[in-house]
């Protein structure tokens, strides 16, 4: 996404392709019955392609923290990442349709942190990489 490019559609990857990402969520959620959220599993960088104000949901966005050596506990970009496709592997693997359940994952040893997490923000910590 990062990639410069000119077109009639955009003068960047973000722009070529935010209408078309940020339209078809909304033709999902259109589509899809129950409770409309999105879980956005997708990097800062990526998301800035969405357009989430345009969607007549409710969006939550997962934060996975990793414990430093100081004790306190940082997103760690790579981990994060890992820890992104993990979730989104668990979300279709076990059928999750309830936000409820979010705070099940339980993968490559990270906890949801319920004193940390917000509605939008559920947290989830590790105190050591696996």
């Amino acid at each position: 996404m990062g990639s410069k490019v000119v077109t009639p559609r955009g003068r960047n990857l973000y722009e070529f392709w935010g209408e078309m990402i940020t339209d078809r969520i909304a033709e999902d959620l259109a589509a899809s019955p129950g409770a409309k959220v999105v879980v956005n599993l997708a990097s800062k960088e990526y998301f800035t392609a969405v357009h989430p104000d345009r969607l007549e949901a409710t969006v939550v966005t997962p934060v996975f923290l990793d414990a430093k050596g100081d004790g306190d506990y940082k997103v760690v970009s790579f981990y994060a990442k890992r820890a992104r496709g993990a979730m989104a592997g668990w979300i279709v693997r076990n059928r999750i349709t309830a936000m409820s359940r979010l705070v099940d994952f339980d993968d490559l040893g990270y906890a949801y942190d319920p004193d940390r997490s917000t509605k939008l923000a559920p947290v989830f910590r590790r105190r050591n990489e696996p």
